[in-house]
């Protein structure tokens, strides 16, 4: 690993846990050092944390750079600050009406963080079970004149809102198997809501144990896809961190047995545990070489593509070059990270390309 990269988990190790930079000669946090270690930051939508460590201890930065990056800090507090309001006034408006819910990754994990209005927030996610969702939604158009949108998804429907983004589940996650399908949904009704406070507001959310795991779910879904940034395992190192007396490490291991995902979630805690900082202890396995080894790995495509595999594409946007390339970068890494998960990988695999393809002959 470079010096740079060194740095920045260095610096983001420091942000998250509070410890020792670990590189700290001059020559290693010179001015150019720190200016790329920003922009990885960036890249891995982690920017705000890490300048904050970077002012923190004393390191210099030019200017310029300072500037750009009190600007890019505000506008991540006050996103945060947006969604935070947003968030209650929806659950306000779902608990007026008796509408059960819990709010899923998001702001809900931001409470896990030390300073969360550092933390990169993106849209804002809420679970209704189908008995409940089409009151929902009829009430939240009512209420707010949303004008909602399903796209292609066939778990939940989008909406905007004073500039934030929702999206109303009434499924979460499939499996494309019955048995595991079911699984997901047994473990889900018998879960017991837990409140998070947020803007003095009691907003309900899953359980800690069943949090972990759907957090995880949802990384490892966009992992596999296209790729995601380092911030989604920060939000899964705090959450274990935070929660370690209230997760049931038993319980979550069952979890990802049934759903056949234990040697993923493995060779994720290394990069959690290695290259930022969670305590061993704290996470639910003690790795092995091979899990050392896979998770290598995956931090390789995680540091290349960034958030949500934006970045080292040849072609952006829309358009069949788009499309061919997406597919290629997505067989890659269910080739390659194969082993840590089989079932899982082909059934996505071959629903997600069958799925695509009638939706193109409906149109």
């Amino acid at each position: 690993m470079t010096l740079t990269y060194r740095l920045f988990f260095g610096l983001l190790k420091n942000a998250l846990f509070d410890t020792e930079i670990g590189v700290s000669d001059s020559e290693n946090c010179n001015t150019e050092t720190l200016v790329e270690v920003l922009r990885i930051a960036k890249k891995q939508t982690v920017f705000a944390l890490v300048f904050d460590a970077i002012d923190k201890n004393h390191l210099q930065l030019p200017q310029q750079a300072v500037l750009q990056s009190v600007v890019m800090v505000e506008q991540i507090r006050k996103h945060h600050i947006l969604l935070n309001g947003e968030l209650k006034a929806l659950a306000e408006l779902l608990d007026t009406h008796n509408i059960p819910y819990v709010v899923v990754k998001g702001q809900v994990v931001g409470t896990c963080y030390s300073q969360p209005h550092l933390r990169q927030g993106g849209d804002i996610d809420i679970f209704i079970s189908p008995t409940h969702f089409e009151e929902a939604i009829t009430t939240i158009h009512q209420a707010w004149n949303a004008e909602m949108d399903d796209g292609d998804s066939d778990k939940h429907i989008h909406f905007l809102h004073n500039h934030v983004s929702f999206e109303i589940h009434h499924s979460l996650t499939h499996f494309y198997n019955k048995k595991q399908d079911a699984y997901w949904e047994k473990i889900l009704a018998e879960d017991t809501t837990s409140i998070v406070t947020i803007d003095g507001y009691n907003i309900k959310a899953l359980s800690p144990t069943l949090h972990t795991l759907y957090v995880f779910l949802h990384l490892y879904h966009h992992l596999m896809e296209l790729g995601v940034g380092l911030r989604q395992f920060c939000d899964l190192a705090l959450i274990h961190h935070r929660c370690s007396l209230d997760i049931d490490k038993d319980r979550l291991q069952q979890h990802l047995q049934k759903v056949g995902l234990e040697r993923a979630y493995r060779a994720c805690g290394h990069i959690l545990i290695r290259h930022l900082g969670l305590p061993a202890d704290e996470f639910p396995y003690q790795l092995s070489d091979k899990d050392d080894a896979y998770g290598t790995k995956l931090l390789d495509v995680v540091l290349f593509r960034g958030n949500m595999g934006f970045y080292n594409k040849r072609f952006a946007g829309m358009g069949w070059r788009h499309n061919l390339e997406s597919f290629f970068i997505k067989c890659s890494h269910f080739f390659k990270f194969f082993p840590l998960a089989p079932m899982y990988s082909t059934r996505w695999i071959l629903n997600q390309t069958l799925r695509k393809v009638r939706i193109k002959m409906l149109k």
